[in-house]
C-alpha cells in the first residue's frame, strides 16, 4: 500500500538497520518516519510514527541511519548535514 506523508517528492528513503523504521525525506523539507507493524491477514504495514516539517531550509536529497539505529542523517541542498536522536 501507499504511504501518505508528504506533500512533494520524495527524494530518499531508508529503513533502519534493524527494518523496524522507514525513513522517509522530501522535497517539502519534511522527515517522515514510519514504523513496520504486522497488517491483519499476515502481511506487514508501514504506520506513519513521526514527522518533522522544515526539517531543512532547502529540498532535503538524502537520508542514513546510523549502525546503531537510534540515530539518523538528512543531508539538504541548504548545505547542512543534519544528525536526529530517536
Amino acid at each position: 500500500p501507499a504511504l501518505h506523508a508528504h506533500k512533494m517528492t520524495v527524494t530518499h528513503l531508508a529503513f533502519s538497520p534493524d527494518d523496524s523504521l522507514l525513513l522517509s525525506v522530501s522535497r517539502d523539507r519534511a522527515i517522515c518516519l514510519f514504523e513496520r507493524r504486522a497488517a491483519s491477514g499476515g502481511g506487514v504495514e508501514y504506520c506513519l510514527a513521526g514527522r518533522v516539517d522544515k526539517a531543512h531550509e532547502r529540498v532535503i536529497w538524502s537520508c542514513a541511519w546510523a549502525p546503531s539505529g537510534r540515530h539518523f542523517a538528512t543531508a539538504s541542498r541548504d548545505k547542512f548535514v543534519r544528525v536526529w536522536a530517536l
